[in-house]
């Protein structure tokens, strides 16, 4: 079996990127029968195990194959994961390339005195501005959307914790193995 480095599985995975609104990015094919959302910080170490080894296996059978529409909404769980959803959000279209990046790379910028440096760097890395990029990582609003979409997810669904899949509208929550979403995915299908 071929081994793709994140980074290039990350791009396959965006040319199937579609916006389910105005401000929100899939993967996927938003008409796919089942939706899987999950909530996620860029610090938690589930969360972590998911986009490492998880995510690839649904994308290969599932989101490649217009099954399953995938939605990452942010859910930080400390400063930092806060700071690193903040660059992701800041990284335009280039959003799941840019979640791939701090997903796979949780050491380089975790204990950085100025993580904001090494996500300018990568952000321009994928074709982003610096100048679009530093002007969105210090724009408050950006904060706010973030905190909202947490504060919406508690109250739409119940997050308390990261991560947390909503799968056709079903909460299912902490670490999940490829097999154990992959059965609850199969059933919606």
């Amino acid at each position: 079996m071929i081994r793709l480095k994140p980074v290039f599985i990350a791009l396959f995975l965006f040319a199937f990127s579609s916006a389910l609104n105005a401000e929100e990015l899939g993967l996927g094919n938003p008409k796919s029968k089942v939706t899987v959302i999950e909530y996620g910080s860029l610090t938690c170490d589930y969360c972590i195990g998911f986009h490492r080894k998880v995510l690839p296996l649904l994308t290969e059978n599932y989101i490649n194959k217009d099954k399953v529409h995938f939605v990452f909404r942010h859910y930080p769980t400390s400063k930092v994961a806060l700071q690193a959803a903040i660059a992701a959000e800041c990284s335009g279209d280039q959003y799941y390339l840019m979640l791939d990046l701090l997903y796979h790379n949780v050491a380089k910028w975790y204990s950085s005195k100025t993580p904001e440096v090494w996500f300018k760097e990568k952000a321009e890395s994928l074709g982003v501005s610096g100048a679009e990029f530093q002007s969105c990582y210090s724009d408050t609003a950006v904060r706010q959307r973030i905190m909202k979409e947490q504060k919406d997810g508690f109250d739409r669904y119940g997050v308390k914790g990261t991560p947390t899949f909503i799968i056709n509208g079903e909460v299912v929550s902490g670490k999940k193995s490829y097999q154990e979403l992959k059965a609850i995915i199969d059933k919606y299908l």
